[in-house]
């Protein structure tokens, strides 16, 4: 009797938590949706849209039209421009605004609206990145895309969840296997996707290294990063752990900031010359003796691995004794 009543409680709790953990990814999602939209809005006003400059007529406070007024320091600013008024969103945790000022906005004549520039740091700075660090060959990074992405994992964890949910509440084993179909799925997405990314890296460290005419630059500066961190100074002292190293150089009149070998950044130091390798078709440089980034092969191959466990386990005889044993 007691075995059956802890049996009960066990499925009332493993229910309520798969619940409440469904609730909290579905309020998450939904947020994300909207804020997916306002991300994808901004990227289209700072392809599409025109900066001008406009005269602030007056400021108001206190006005909450989204959820994202309750999260930041924002008011709303009324204006004209060509003679018609319009409003727009303005946050000033890092420029106030009142009345009479003039600021830039921009404008985009399609949605006939505009928004708060944003500053972006990279685009601002003197210093040209290579792209071998921190690389992605396909358009993800983008500030809409990010969103998008994390839009897309927490769709993908609600279906599992409700999968789960349902699974539990009926006993049939169709929402087992759709979860588990949803989940293979998004592995052979992650696999392939990552595998291009990989690939698409490689041709361009080739092109580089194959194109590349022979020159010298002055090093200023050397740092170090540790994979999956951020980064440090030079230092002598032992740390252990994997790292990427970077150089930043003085190509003529341009800073550039390049990956570097460990060995050069254990022996070089500022003021020195390093031989690189210079594409004028991808405006990009490395040093001459630097080889491909394997750890590009971690992230794809871990994807695959785990896709052809997966496979492996479902074409296993005492398939069923092995899910029910990891609760797959």
């Amino acid at each position: 009797m007691f075995k059956r009543a802890d049996s009960i409680l066990g499925r009332i709790l493993s229910i309520f938590s798969t619940l409440m953990m469904l609730l909290v990814v579905a309020v998450a999602t939904y947020l994300m949706w909207f804020y997916y939209q306002d991300r994808h809005q901004l990227q289209r006003f700072e392809n599409e849209g025109k900066v001008v400059q406009i005269k602030v007529d007056e400021v108001e406070w206190g006005r909450e039209d989204t959820w994202l007024d309750k999260l930041g320091n924002s008011v709303y600013i009324h204006f004209r421009y060509q003679g018609k008024p319009y409003t727009s969103r303005w946050v000033f945790d890092t420029n106030w605004v009142t009345r009479g000022d003039r600021i830039p906005m921009m404008y985009h004549a399609g949605f006939d609206a505009f928004r708060q520039p944003v500053y972006n740091a990279a685009a601002h700075s003197s210093h040209i990145q290579s792209r071998l660090i921190r690389w992605s060959g396909i358009p993800f990074y983008q500030k809409d895309n990010v969103t998008l992405g994390g839009l897309g994992i927490l769709v993908t964890a609600l279906v599992l969840l409700t999968c789960s949910l349902f699974f539990q509440l009926t006993g049939w084993e169709l929402w087992q296997w759709i979860g588990r179909f949803v989940a293979f799925g998004l592995l052979i997405v992650g696999t392939i996707y990552f595998s291009y990314d990989s690939w698409q890296y490689f041709r361009y460290y080739q092109q580089i290294k194959q194109n590349g005419r022979e020159t010298t630059v002055v090093v200023e500066a050397l740092d170090r990063s540790r994979i999956g961190r951020g980064s440090r100074r030079r230092s002598r002292t032992f740390d252990g752990g994997f790292y990427h190293y970077r150089a930043t150089v003085q190509d003529g009149g341009k800073k550039r900031v390049i990956p570097i070998e460990k060995d050069d950044y254990e022996t070089l130091k500022p003021g020195d010359r390093l031989t690189v390798l210079y594409d004028t078709g991808t405006d990009d440089m490395m040093p001459k003796t630097y080889g491909p980034d394997y750890w590009q092969f971690v992230t794809p191959v871990f994807f695959l691995v785990v896709a052809l466990g997966f496979v492996w386990v479902m074409m296993r005889p005492d398939r069923k004794q092995v899910l029910k044993r990891y609760k797959l």
